[in-house]
């Protein structure tokens, strides 16, 4: 496997499983690694650095719109404008990793029974946000 930062590891499914566990498992024969996707500690701390400085960025742009500033970066169809979008694109992406890690830790059941509705509602929340950048993206695409 790669060991890089940057790449979410697979663990194998199915007739592999049972010996890349023993490969992998300690003293007692338990696995040291969970099974799915499991995201590497500098995607999850990028991920979220990411999406608050993006959320920074769209409030500032609101409240600047009040006192008459328009961001053209942001809302015109410009190379500039463009390469924001799919940026923004990537990390609404990037926020299913974290949404589906969510609900691995719930199943395991390291988190109480109630926060499946939180788990169910970021999924959501996230399905939403990648589809109005998707449009916001194609808007931009098509004014150019």
């Amino acid at each position: 496997m790669l060991d890089s930062p940057l790449v979410p590891t697979f663990e194998p499914r199915g007739q592999d499983h049972a010996a890349c566990e023993t490969e992998q498992s300690g003293q007692d024969g338990k696995s040291d690694r969970a099974d799915g996707l499991r995201l590497f500690h500098g995607i999850r701390t990028c991920s979220e650095v990411c999406t608050l400085g993006l959320m920074l960025t769209y409030l500032l742009s609101f409240v600047a719109g009040f006192f008459g500033y328009h961001a053209g970066f942001l809302h015109e169809g410009t190379p500039m404008g463009i390469a924001f979008s799919l940026f923004a694109l990537v990390i609404a992406a990037l926020n299913f990793s974290l949404d589906f890690e969510f609900i691995e830790e719930a199943q395991k059941g390291h988190l109480a029974k109630r926060m499946e509705w939180y788990a169910a509602f970021g999924v959501l929340v996230t399905l939403v946000w990648v589809y109005l950048e998707m449009l916001r993206l194609l808007s931009k695409l098509r004014k150019k």
